[in-house]
């Protein structure tokens, strides 16, 4: 139940700005996400880049977002979660992204569900794990 209140609570915010013709979007660093809406899909996009040292001295090792929307009879419709590639090392300039796409009507709501794996950049210990798969 807390879980279907947050997700309708996150697609609603949602819903309004996208009703403002806005794309949500938190691209300060290259480790961000975004959700674009367009005429008949919604894009989810999630991106890391490991050797940026965010303002709380952390580096992301690796990033998952699940897309979704909730039609008018409360069904929810989602991507299932996409990650992007992990992280190699601390020293690691590559960008690291994946995306997917709903189908979309106005009709709809449109959450997500966002994630970055954080590591602490003075720790020196780096995860040496296999890439998640889809």
């Amino acid at each position: 139940m807390k879980r279907t209140i947050q997700l309708l609570a996150t697609a609603g915010i949602l819903a309004i700005l996208f009703a403002m013709g806005l794309s949500v979007l938190a691209e300060n660093s290259p480790n961000f996400w975004r959700v674009t809406c367009y005429s008949s899909t919604v894009e989810g996009y999630i991106q890391i880049q490991p050797a940026y040292i965010e303002a709380n001295n952390k580096q992301a090792y690796n990033g998952r977002m699940n897309l979704l929307t909730i039609k008018p009879n409360n069904s929810v419709v989602e991507t299932g979660y996409f990650y992007t590639g992990n992280g190699l090392g601390p020293n690691d300039t590559t960008i690291y992204s994946n995306s997917r796409s709903l189908p979309y009507t106005s009709t709809y709501v449109i959450g997500n569900q966002h994630y970055f794996t954080w590591i602490d950049a003075d720790s020196g210990i780096w995860p040496q794990n296999n890439q998640p798969t889809e």
